[in-house]
């Protein structure tokens, strides 16, 4: 049997084989919240969309690109594939900030959590940047370029830490450039 959640998030449960419950189809409410009304035509494609579209992706707008929700066979095929070959996230809609100039480096270093003093040339980790309260602004990844620094950042929230870089890197000499 299927049943309503009661906190009206349109996910549902359904019974499994031992009388209990367990949730089907479920989609956290932070996910919803980066959609964006928009007419299919207005929707950026990635150069994966037709693939995903052809291997079953459900597809739905994402910050106003059309990306795959999920995959026709569920989360459980999905995982079982990545356990047992590989998986594929589409990267192509996030954001790309290029940071340069003679202060790049020290102004990374101060912006985000990584010792990127440790990344050689083509290397890439994964960090936090920073607000001024030290609290988590965006997760990112810290890529070191000959020269430079590019910074992979959500699509959603692309605008939000260009302006807060921007901001930072007053009177220093750093440029940054968006990508995207």
């Amino acid at each position: 049997s299927t049943l309503e959640s009661v906190n009206g998030m349109g996910e549902t449960l359904q019974a499994d084989d031992r009388g209990g419950r367990k949730p089907c189809a479920f989609r956290p409410p932070f996910f919803r919240g980066a959609k964006v009304a928009m007419d299919d035509a207005e929707l950026r494609h990635t150069p994966l969309h037709g693939w995903h579209a052809a291997n079953g992706g459900l597809m739905a707008p994402f910050d106003g690109w059309q990306m795959p929700e999920r995959y026709a066979g569920g989360p459980s095929e999905e995982h079982q594939r990545v356990r047992t070959a590989a998986g594929l996230f589409d990267i192509c809609h996030l954001g790309r900030l290029l940071v340069d100039g003679r202060g790049a480096a020290a102004f990374l270093q101060r912006m985000q959590t990584w010792d990127i003093s440790r990344l050689g040339a083509g290397q890439a980790h994964y960090a936090m940047l920073l607000r001024e309260d030290a609290g988590v602004l965006d997760d990112i990844f810290v890529c070191r370029l000959d020269p430079g620094w590019l910074l992979v950042v959500n699509a959603s929230n692309r605008d939000k830490v260009l302006a807060h870089l921007t901001a930072a890197a007053a009177g220093l000499d750093v440029r940054l450039r968006d990508l995207s």
